[in-house]
């Protein structure tokens, strides 16, 4: 497998004749979201193949118990390094050649120059929102502050607005007994994203 995948890699002639077909499966599930169920049903897809979106899960020992594997829930959503590449002023030409990226790779994909650049805002400001709500790398070093262990029960009661029980039955986790939260407060404000940001809003 390795070998495959290193060859595959290094055929270019073949890359640039696929070009983003091998994409079109994921590119028209994302496509067909119409509701926030099927949101996070994507999310779920998303996540089991190995493709990060809006945050982060993943088991690892429980850092309390370490007989056992505990689920993890963590911020994500970010593709520059950390909340303050989005926020601080000293990240400021950076953030600009970050968004320019993004029209370079939705035009690669086939957007017009308008198109593109509409949708690479939108992106960003989709991220910008998630950093806003995210803790910095210094609070993110602190293990009881980023350990947070939730039933499963709660999960809904405490993230309105993402329904977590429905994500984790559609990764085939419905009967997982808890989780443990690292920032509960992005969660809240994820939930409070699904709600504001409108579905019309779409990258076409």
């Amino acid at each position: 497998m390795l070998g495959d995948f290193y060859f595959s890699s290094m055929d270019t002639e073949k890359i640039e004749e696929l070009k983003f077909k091998p994409l079109s499966d994921v590119m028209a599930r994302i496509d067909s979201i119409q509701d926030k169920d099927s949101l996070v049903q994507i999310f779920s897809y998303l996540h089991s193949n190995g493709i990060p979106c809006s945050f982060s899960i993943y088991s690892d020992g429980d850092m309390k118990n370490s007989s056992i594997y505990a689920l993890y829930l963590e911020q994500g959503g970010l593709s520059l390094p950390n909340r303050d590449y989005y926020l601080m002023d000293s990240f400021k030409d950076l953030r600009e050649n970050y968004i320019k990226h993004l029209q370079k790779m939705f035009i690669l994909f086939g957007f017009d120059n308008d198109s593109a650049n509409s949708s690479a805002n939108i992106v960003f400001l989709i991220e910008k929102r998630f950093a806003e709500n995210s803790r910095r790398p210094q609070d993110l070093r602190d293990p009881e502050k980023n350990y947070n262990r939730m039933d499963i029960a709660a999960l809904n009661q405490k993230f309105k607005g993402i329904d977590l029980q429905r994500y984790l039955s559609y990764l085939g986790l419905p009967n997982t007994e808890y989780v443990i939260t690292g920032q509960p407060e992005f969660y809240e404000n994820l939930g409070k994203m699904i709600d504001d940001v409108s579905l019309t809003v779409r990258i076409n």
